[in-house]
């Protein structure tokens, strides 16, 4: 018996446009279908439950229903409890939506206690369906339709298995105006994982990003900017500024004032300047980026134990390079004087620990290092299994570097 987790990614991988494109041929082809349907919406319910009526026909008369009764509740409520029984199938749930989209009827015009809209395979269906519209262009509604699913699905599995995995479809496309309506949506239900924020939020069109981040709470606020700051754009700096984070945004947005010192305008710099609570002007924050980093480099470069560089590191000023290029000196320097034990060297970085960890594969490496590698995958670089992302710091090693470097 499969898991209802199992069941469901069958369908998303069994059921695509053109397995459900061939079959609504007979719908777009076949006007007697429609003709039929028109003729048996005269009927009256308890005529049509004698009928042995064929599944085509059935879901084009719901949809006809829809289309030109959509006040008379009790019929559509009725036809569906007699169209839609166990015998139908996901794929079938994805015609009637089809469907919908075909004749331009939104099968949300469902009377509000339709037992159809609380069906997990209707709305599992209307997502895919939507997702399958969305990657082939089918549909310049794809954004409404989405908008109208995350007003209408409440059952978390349903979002996380196939509501979200629409989202950045959504976004892809030329008119993504209703991203910032379903992610109101979904942060209101506390339905969007942390994490995926900074993409929403990233991809979102200029204009909604400032309503965006308002919506955020500083908790979401903070997380969206740790995941965002890790990365140097101009996208990434103009999100950071409509932020409400209480965390230190300091070496962000200097790095950013170096990398885009010639392109940066004046209103830009200043919003800076608000945002790290400095009362000096555009220029006087550059020269203060450039005069920072100068004397910090210095410092860097001409380091001499671990303690310090870790320091430095740790302000979140450099880069991940510039890390490597100090622990390569630090190294460098003690092999003059003497020879570092394989052990103490990073099988990441293959430069000595300046700040070294234990993971959960039993093996050390370099804080920096392996955190840039989680960053891509969560597995051992060792081992090649699953790996966690708590670590803790090993001091013997960390005692052994400091008695070479004479600490």
């Amino acid at each position: 018996m499969l898991s209802r987790s199992a069941l469901f990614q069958y369908f998303l991988h069994s059921i695509t446009f053109e397995n459900i494109d061939e079959e609504l041929k007979i719908y777009k082809y076949d006007n007697s279908i429609w003709i039929m349907a028109e003729v048996l919406s005269e009927m009256s319910l308890i005529s049509l439950k004698k009928l042995k009526l064929m599944k085509t026909y059935k879901l084009a008369l719901l949809v006809h229903t829809m289309q030109h009764s959509v006040i008379d509740f009790e019929r559509i409520n009725g036809l569906t409890n007699t169209i839609f029984d166990t015998s139908l199938k996901v794929k079938d749930y994805c015609i009637f939506i089809s469907l919908c989209l075909m004749k331009d009827v939104p099968f949300f015009a469902l009377p509000p206690d339709n037992n159809l809209l609380k069906t997990s395979s209707l709305l599992h269906a209307a997502c895919l369906v939507t997702r399958l519209y969305v990657s082939e262009r089918k549909t310049g509604k794809a954004g409404d339709w989405t908008s109208k699913l995350a007003n209408n699905i409440t059952d978390k599995y349903i979002i996380s298995t196939a509501l979200l995995p629409i989202i950045p479809l959504v976004l892809s496309q030329p008119n993504n105006h209703h991203i910032l309506q379903i992610s109101k949506m979904m942060l209101t239900k506390e339905l969007v994982h942390p994490q995926s924020i900074s993409i929403i939020l990233q991809n979102m069109a200029p204009i909604n990003i400032k309503t965006m981040c308002n919506n955020l709470t500083i908790e979401q606020s903070n997380i969206a900017f740790n995941d965002i700051s890790m990365d140097i754009k101009m996208i990434n700096l103009n999100i950071c500024l409509c932020l409400n984070t209480d965390l230190d945004m300091k070496s962000f947005f200097f790095k950013c004032i170096e990398k885009y010192e010639d392109i940066l305008d004046n209103n830009t710099i200043h919003k800076i300047c608000l945002k790290l609570k400095k009362t000096c002007k555009p220029d006087e924050l550059v020269n203060i980026v450039k005069n920072e980093f100068s004397l910090l480099r210095d410092t860097l470069k001409n380091a001499k134990n671990r303690l310090k560089i870790k320091e430095l590191i740790n302000t979140n000023m450099f880069t991940y390079e510039e890390f490597i290029e100090a622990a390569e000196n630090l190294e460098n320097s003690i092999k003059t004087k003497q020879n570092i034990p394989q052990y103490l060297s990073c099988p990441l970085t293959h430069t000595i620990f300046i700040d070294p960890v234990n993971c959960s594969d039993g093996y050390t490496y370099e804080k920096k290092a392996i955190e840039y590698w989680m960053m891509k995958k969560l597995q051992s670089p060792m081992t090649q299994e699953k790996i966690s992302m708590d670590f803790y710091s090993n001091m013997v090693v960390q005692w052994s570097i400091d008695e070479l470097c004479n600490v």
